[in-house]
Formats: structure tokens, C-alpha cells, sequence
């Protein structure tokens, strides 16, 4: 969820804020388990990141309002 709320308000990639989220979690999990665990946690959450990253993209109904929006500034501009 804040990854979502920082995209739509200011913009932020949320490949990023997941990113720092998860590892400030698996970094204080260093106090409870040991650095081989946290270290295979790391290397799982920047390969889920990574793809996070390179493969976000719009919902489809995000899509269809761009598109109806588009259509309905061409209408308009057709009319005048």
C-alpha cells in the first residue's frame, strides 16, 4: 500500500520504496537471525525488486481512463 500511495502522490517508483522497505525489515532481522539468513533474504528481495521494477505497468482500467480521456479531448477539439 505505501508503495502504490507514494506512486500515485508524488511519483516515487515503487520498485524503490519496496526496495528500502525490504531491506530496513530484513536488516533489523540481523538482531533475531543470523547474517547467512538476512544475507539469502537480500539476494531474494533485489531479484523480486528488479523485476517489480522493470515489468510495472498501468492496471487496465487506469488505461481505459487515459484512453477515454484522450478521446474525449480529440472530440471536443473536433467540434470547435
Amino acid at each position: 500500500m505505501l508503495c502504490v500511495f507514494l506512486d500515485k502522490r508524488f511519483g516515487i517508483n515503487p520498485g524503490k520504496t519496496m526496495l528500502l522497505t525490504d531491506v530496513l525489515i530484513v536488516g533489523s532481522a540481523t538482531v533475531v537471525f543470523g547474517v547467512v539468513q538476512v544475507l539469502y533474504s537480500l539476494i531474494g528481495i533485489f531479484i523480486m525488486t528488479g523485476l517489480l521494477g522493470r515489468y510495472h505497468k498501468r492496471s487496465p482500467i487506469e488505461r481505459t481512463g487515459e484512453h477515454m480521456e484522450e478521446e474525449a479531448k480529440q472530440q471536443t477539439a473536433s467540434t470547435m
